[in-house]
């Protein structure tokens, strides 16, 4: 008779003991892993070279991986420890020799207030520190600069990280730290790892283990100059933007914008000064965008929605190019740059740049045109006659009028200081960068020698008189010798009146509601080319510096169509575009307590 063999059954005791020293292990592992990646405890020897390599391994990897790191709360600059020198590429992860390694990177507080920059070296013995040949030692430093080992430190947790040389493992037959070459290519973004291992106890115990490393954060060492002795050098001028102020009148997302212009109107400076933009979101919405560092304006033109430009405008940041604070150029009492945001209109002849003065709201722009008009003056006196298409002042007056922005009613410009009339000089230019000669809104035609604005805000105020006392008069920039009420014999009623005779008359001026004047001589103020006021008749010439292309034209916040933003009106929607924005700017206060204090960092400026 056959005897059944017994086999031995586990009780459920047994089997949840084993279970839970199976656990320990498990658990043991991961610690040891953790604390050799994390806190850079070291690696005990273990029986195992497959599982001591593992954890080395792990451990040098995100060691080394690091090298470069550059921590967001670079950007702070309300905490100066933050601003930091740069970690340069050979800094970031740096092979000494082919048996020593180091890498520089940061490391926030446990709080993440504050950054400190940390070194991490490995090397492998004999050396002074590390005595023993198979032993492969680290040591974790404190540093501003990957260079310069400091002693003490305000990091919380300097004395826990910090320490001299200590074993990582002492299995260590050999290693090798290279860059690989691939190809023909030498590979400095990847880190080769080279180790041979060998049992203390049994030398003939080996393992040969290789690791590539991904030097992920070394090629990203340029993102260290955002906080290095340049910065703060820049602020972002519109982050806060809205382009609407209901939505529901006037949808930014379904109305179009044609273009922008962003002016410094304080305190520019040619040599510090450069406004930027987001190149790649440019692009994206195809516009053509440019600043003009002669004159301080960023220009952006294309057609996009409302939503497009809003977006697009955040993007705009003023850099000032000056590395110490205390050199840069600045204004006692006062912002040391104001920067003026103006959007472009549609239906109006020119995307105008925005000047604020007080609470009223200027805009600006030189309309070029000379193929509409009944044609300027050509040649002197007598022997000259009409030609070209050039826009008589009346033509021009009727033009500017007809013309809106948004809410804002359009006229020919009136300067009343010296203030206005230098930021248009500066501001306001032709396309070939030269001032921009044409009709300005001024006239003495009713009264001669009483000169006033005959539009806009200003309309009736007289700022001349024509009789030697200056006490009386309002801001001008007269030509010397102007005015001087040349030319009257040029004039004619009308055809009959002129007959054969060389002139204009007034059977020229075909437009309805067209300005003619009653009397002869030059009645009506332009800019030359030089940038200086002259009087001049209807017509305008052809010859310089006193030709006539165009006319300055303005609106204001004080002559609108209407204030009130709702759906009511083609003009009360229009009343809810943020047109204008503004921005002022502090380049020294190196406490940075003022808001207007430059707080982002540019590494090219």
């Amino acid at each position: 008779m056959n005897k059944l063999k017994q086999s031995k059954a586990f009780s459920l005791v047994e089997i949840i003991v084993a279970l839970f020293i199976t656990s320990l292990v498990s658990i043991a592992i991961v610690s040891l892993y953790n604390s050799g990646a994390k806190n850079f405890s070291q690696v005990d020897e273990t029986s195992k070279l497959q599982n001591e390599s593992n954890l080395l391994f792990a451990m040098i990897e995100r060691d080394l991986a690091r090298g470069g790191f550059t921590h967001p709360l670079r950007g702070d600059v309300t905490n100066t420890i933050n601003c930091k020198s740069i970690i340069s590429a050979t800094h970031a992860i740096n092979i000494v020799s082919g048996t020593e390694i180091s890498s520089c990177f940061d490391k926030p507080s446990f709080d993440e207030s504050a950054v400190y920059r940390y070194k991490i070296t490995y090397k492998k013995g004999t050396f002074s520190g590390g005595p023993d040949a198979n032993t492969l030692y680290k040591k974790v430093e404190r540093t501003d600069d990957c260079a310069t080992i400091l002693s003490s430190s305000t990091d919380p947790n300097f004395a826990s990280t910090v320490h001299g040389w200590q074993p990582v493992s002492d299995n260590i037959n050999s290693i090798t730290f290279s860059y690989p070459t691939i190809g023909t290519d030498s590979k400095t973004d990847i880190l080769d790892v080279d180790i041979k291992f060998q049992s203390r106890r049994v030398s003939d115990y080996q393992l040969d283990f290789r690791k590539r490393v991904f030097l992920r954060n070394k090629s990203l060492t340029s993102n260290s100059s955002l906080c290095d002795n340049r910065c703060p050098n820049s602020k972002k001028l519109f982050a806060d933007y809205n382009i609407s102020d209901d939505n529901s009148a006037w949808n930014p997302s379904s109305q179009n914008v044609p273009g922008a212009k962003i002016a410094i109107q304080t305190g520019h400076v040619q040599t510090e000064d450069k406004l930027k933009w987001d190149t790649s979101l440019a692009s994206t919405y195809n516009m053509t965008v440019s600043y003009d560092d002669t004159t301080g304006v960023l220009s952006i033109d294309g057609i996009r929605n409302g939503s497009e430009y809003e977006n697009f405008l955040k993007s705009i940041t003023y850099v000032n190019t000056i590395t110490t604070p205390s050199s840069r150029t600045t204004i006692d009492g006062s912002a040391d740059r104001e920067i003026i945001m103006s959007l472009g209109y549609g239906g109006s002849v020119c995307d105008p740049i925005g000047r604020k003065v007080s609470t009223v709201r200027h805009f600006y722009c030189y309309v070029t045109d000379t193929t509409t008009g009944h044609g300027g003056w050509s040649g002197s006196g007598q022997t000259g006659n009409i030609s070209g298409n050039q826009l008589w002042w009346g033509e021009a007056k009727l033009q500017a009028e007809a013309t809106k922005y948004y809410n804002l009613k359009g006229y020919l410009t009136t300067i009343t200081s010296s203030a206005e009339n230098t930021y248009i000089l500066d501001k306001i230019r032709k396309s070939d960068g030269t001032y921009p000669a044409g009709w300005t809104g001024g006239t003495d035609q009713a009264t001669e020698n009483t000169w006033v604005w005959a539009g806009g805000p200003e309309m009736g105020t007289a700022f001349y008189s024509h009789d030697g006392n200056s006490g009386n008069d309002g801001y001008t920039n007269w030509r010397t010798g102007e005015p001087n009420d040349c030319c009257d014999d040029l004039w004619f009623t009308n055809a009959t009146s002129q007959g054969s005779s060389v002139g204009y008359n007034g059977d020229l001026a075909t437009d309805t509601g067209e300005h003619f004047p009653t009397r002869g001589g030059e009645h009506y103020l332009q800019y030359t080319q030089a940038g200086g006021w002259n009087d001049l008749f209807v017509t305008g010439v052809n010859y310089n510096p006193f030709i006539t292309d165009g006319y300055i034209l303005e609106f204001s916040t004080n002559f609108t169509t209407t204030d009130t933003c709702n759906s009511n009106t083609a003009d009360n929607q229009l009343a809810c575009v943020v047109y204008f924005a503004e921005k002022e700017l502090i380049l020294d206060d190196t406490t940075y307590q003022d808001v207007r204090m430059l707080d982002f960092c540019d590494p090219n400026p």
